[in-house]
């Protein structure tokens, strides 16, 4: 059946509907295709320029998807959507985003590591987040210095990472989420306080949590700019326009992932508020990106979606956010951000326990949290019959 779309009266498309045909046939084989499986590459005779640019094209596959896997979307859509929102918030970040992206995805390829990870791009959201993180964090804005030492110091992101899948992978059977990013951004930050090349920003100076001070007043158009600031400042940023972006790559791949990011920086949000957290920082996002992640992570993504499920992840979301304020509280006396330590923490928490629990779907093959639902229901009709 034809999926065109007419104009009323006319069997042919107007100039502005085969645009967005055509973008969306483009979207849908992005989606549907590893890059260098595409026909039309299958066709080139077999030289050495097919070789390189079948490299190529799987170097840019996984560079694309390394962005989208923050959000734990493997999709090439959604990494072109985080990817233009980073240079939409700030374009120095983006730089050192897309520099740190780079080498650590470069970095996998050139050791050859495990080849289905490395496709869906799993050794390029650490690195991702590292060269945002260092851009955010040290003062040394349009420094070439910086971006050097980040081309330098990211590929520590692979091999932390690696350390990680063979511990938690093969021990425990569950995924390293961020941690890499958490511990190669903690140990250099820590470093700066020693070395003299880099100055972090004056918000990082170390202070005791009794010298926090807390506003209680919001403005209600401010905490709904938090709640979708939340979505991306899971990237560092702050900015809603790349919300949105981040926001349209998410519901490309998945649209249970995009409700569970919106729920959980809701969740994260009020919290915060209902707890007296600063509200400053809850109108910048601050208190949402950690429970967006581990809604999205528990919430259908290494579960599948029942009612006992999206309990857990409620509840799991909440946690983050007390964990949120006891690593602001313990890291604050070194100068350190948070990161994305509580979500880290919580979804570990939450995924240990799955062989202790009953009524709860552990997914065996990762896709997108609506095909594992749609998985497990074929799975249910098929037993019953």
């Amino acid at each position: 059946m034809s999926t065109e779309i007419l104009v009323p009266g006319s069997t042919q498309r107007s100039p502005f509907k085969k645009f967005i045909y055509g973008a969306y046939k483009i979207l849908k084989l992005f989606d549907s295709e590893m890059l260098w499986e595409i026909e039309a590459v299958n066709n080139i005779e077999e030289t050495s320029v097919k070789i390189l640019l079948k490299y190529f094209l799987k170097f840019c596959s996984a560079f694309l998807r390394g962005a989208g896997q923050v959000v734990f979307s493997n999709n090439l859509v959604s990494g072109i959507m985080i990817i233009i929102a980073y240079y939409i918030a700030d374009v120095w970040v983006a730089i050192n985003a897309t520099v740190s992206l780079f080498v650590c995805t470069l970095t996998a390829m050139v050791f050859q590591v495990n080849e289905p990870q490395f496709q869906v791009g799993l050794f390029g959201y650490n690195g991702l987040l590292l060269g945002a993180g260092l851009a955010t964090f040290i003062d040394a804005r349009w420094s070439f210095k910086l971006p050097l030492f980040i081309a330098i110091y990211s590929p520590l992101c692979v091999f932390i990472q690696l350390a990680l899948i063979y511990l938690l992978g093969s021990v425990f059977k569950i995924a390293s989420f961020t941690l890499s990013f958490n511990i190669s951004a903690t140990l250099y930050l820590l470093a700066s306080r020693v070395f003299q090349i880099f100055q972090l920003y004056d918000f990082l100076d170390p202070k005791l949590p009794i010298d926090f001070s807390n506003s209680n007043e919001i403005d209600f158009r401010d905490f709904i700019a938090g709640i979708f600031k939340g979505v991306s400042q899971v990237f560092l940023m702050n900015n809603l326009i790349s919300s949105a972006l981040i926001l349209f790559g998410m519901l490309f791949c998945s649209r249970i992932a995009f409700l569970a990011a919106i729920i959980g920086s809701f969740l994260g949000c009020s919290i915060a508020y209902v707890c007296g957290a600063d509200t400053n920082q809850i109108a910048m996002g601050l208190w949402g990106y950690n429970s967006t992640l581990c809604m999205i992570c528990i919430g259908g993504f290494f579960y599948v979606l029942n009612i006992k499920g999206v309990i857990l992840a409620t509840y799991a979301t909440f946690l983050s956010s007390i964990l949120l304020a006891t690593f602001f509280a313990f890291l604050s006396p070194f100068g350190l951000p948070a990161l994305t330590w509580p979500f880290c923490t919580s979804a570990l928490i939450f995924l240990l326990i799955q062989n202790s629990i009953s009524g709860f779907v552990k997914v065996k093959i990762l896709s997108t949290p609506d095909q594992h639902l749609i998985s497990q229901r074929n799975y249910v009709q098929i037993e019953t019959e």
